[in-house]
């Protein structure tokens, strides 16, 4: 199957340590400010909403019918009057605060395994909580005016099924290698099984710095006219840090940079996205820091004022020394290198048919991506009469390699994440890979096998080590070639791997 028919998805995910971060305790206090630098690398899209028709573009359907077709103008601290035409009048473009801290959380969330949102007392989801709240389904009540309530999963975790003659519970973790998955259900070769959906990550979009958006696409009530700031504008912005540790400001210098100098990915440079229409290229953008300020106080002659010192030795830490979690790392730059993509057809999944062509139906690929299989017959069907029988023939890859998906699904021969069992069949053939970090006790080495796959090896499971127990960096060091065994999955839920040798 050649490059041309496939696709890259717009986005992936990078997936979330195995195990909870730890809060800091470190107990330093350090305030002051970053100034930084935004350059867009590929159109940069942030809408000024205080008009919806800020250009005068009339628009109408096949019969010759006027629509209501929107535009919007870049964000600026200019309040806009509706119905006043603005193609011809330019204010000064401006990226508000609050994109850039919520750009600048997004990375450092995912960079240190901080807390995602979860729902609050008064049930929105907007809010970070240590609470530990119970799992529920939302249900319609019947005869109550079609009012929503929330049922409590226990009292729905069991279900009867004319297809399936186990009752189904839920449990802790996701087998790989399934043929077709649910929530709270997956099928391999015609059994199903219990399932938790667990998240499958962080949300990251791939860049596209050369995607060139089509200029005949008819103005439909549907979508917009907008005004984007073009590639190559550069901005300058400041982050300000009050009473944070020490290793804080460590890694905000990291994001706020793109990373260090000397370990930028070969598809770089590392760049962000910020703003709207990133699955079609817009919002790449890359930063750099120009300067950094410390606020000290000193008392002076009864009195106190503060000082603004210089940082007169900047140094940029390397991603390890910043103590982001080392799991995250190769996934990380590898989607945020801007030439990562090149070359690929990224879109939304499309079929051969509407290749090359404005999105419209986009359900068409996923009807292709089933297909139905009888194990008792052993042979395909056409429309499955069971959920055992249907089977899932592509899955949305991981992010290292870059991997492409096929136009058309049947055409893959059922590969993909969805049928390699390589990770589920203990004896299976030896697997090889990298070691790419270490866990924070360095008592483990994560390690990206050659398929794309990730697997943890603690120490106690490398079988040529002297001692039962030590630093697995020692033996396992960052960037060397193993050959790891899959042994199965434990009653935690977590796969087993033992690591049988160093290759180079």
């Amino acid at each position: 199957m050649s490059e041309k028919d496939t696709f890259l998805n717009p986005y992936n995910f990078i997936p979330f340590p195995e195990k909870r971060w730890k809060h800091y305790e470190d107990e330093d206090i350090h305030t002051g400010v970053i100034t930084y630098t935004v350059t867009a690398k590929s159109p940069l899209l942030i809408p000024n909403t205080s008009s919806e028709h800020a250009f005068a573009i009339k628009a109408v359907d096949e019969q010759g019918r006027a629509l209501d077709h929107r535009s919007c103008d870049f964000y600026s601290y200019a309040e806009l009057e509706e119905g006043k035409d603005y193609s011809r009048i330019f204010a000064s473009p401006v990226i508000p605060g609050s994109e850039q801290r919520g750009m600048v959380r997004g990375i450092y969330e995912t960079l240190t395994g901080s807390c995602m949102g979860v729902l609050n007392a008064d049930t929105y989801p907007v809010k970070r909580s240590g609470e530990v709240f119970k799992a529920a389904l939302i249900r319609r009540q019947a005869g109550r005016d079609g009012r929503l309530a929330l049922v409590e999963a226990q009292d729905c975790i069991y279900r009867e099924s004319v297809n399936f003659k186990d009752r189904l519970f839920l449990r802790t973790d996701k087998e790989e290698g399934a043929d077709f998955w649910t929530y709270d259900y997956y099928t391999r070769e015609g059994k199903a099984y219990p399932y938790r959906a667990r998240l499958k990550g962080r949300k990251y979009y791939w860049h596209q710095p050369d995607k060139r958006l089509p200029a005949d696409i008819p103005r439909t009530e549907l979508n917009k006219t907008v005004r984007p700031v073009k590639s190559g504008v550069t901005f300058e912005a400041k982050l300000y840090f009050d009473r944070v540790s020490a290793r804080q400001p460590d890694q905000l210098l990291w994001i706020l940079n793109g990373g260090n100098a000397d370990e930028q990915p070969d598809q770089g440079p590392v760049a962000y996205e910020l703003g709207g229409g990133k699955p079609l290229g817009l919002g790449s953008v890359e930063l750099k820091v120009k300067e950094v300020f410390h606020r000290r106080f000193v008392r002076e002659e009864g009195g106190i004022r503060y000082l603004n010192e210089p940082e007169t030795d900047l140094k940029i830490p390397r991603y390890q020394e910043a103590g982001f979690l080392p799991e995250c790392r190769e996934d990380f730059l590898t989607i945020c290198a801007l030439h990562a993509a090149q070359g690929k057809n990224v879109t939304y999944p499309i079929v051969p048919e509407q290749h090359g062509k404005p999105m419209e139906e986009g359900f068409k690929w996923f009807v292709r991506n089933h297909s139905g299989y009888d194990y008792k017959k052993q042979k395909k069907v056409g429309m499955p009469n069971a959920r055992i029988q249907m089977r899932t023939l592509c899955a949305l890859p991981r992010i290292q390699g870059v991997k492409t998906l096929p136009e058309e699904p049947a055409l893959s021969g059922g590969s993909g994440d969805a049928h390699d069992r390589s990770r589920t069949q203990p004896g299976s053939a030896p697997a090889f890979g990298k070691v790419t970090g270490f866990n924070k006790n360095n008592t483990a080495a994560y390690i990206l096998l050659d398929n794309g796959k990730r697997a943890s090896v603690h120490f106690k499971e490398i079988t040529f080590a002297q001692d039962q127990y030590g630093k697995v960096d020692q033996t396992l060091p960052l960037g060397s070639r193993v050959q790891v065994s899959y042994e199965g999955r434990q009653d935690n839920g977590f796969d087993k791997w033992k690591c049988t040798g160093i290759t180079k």
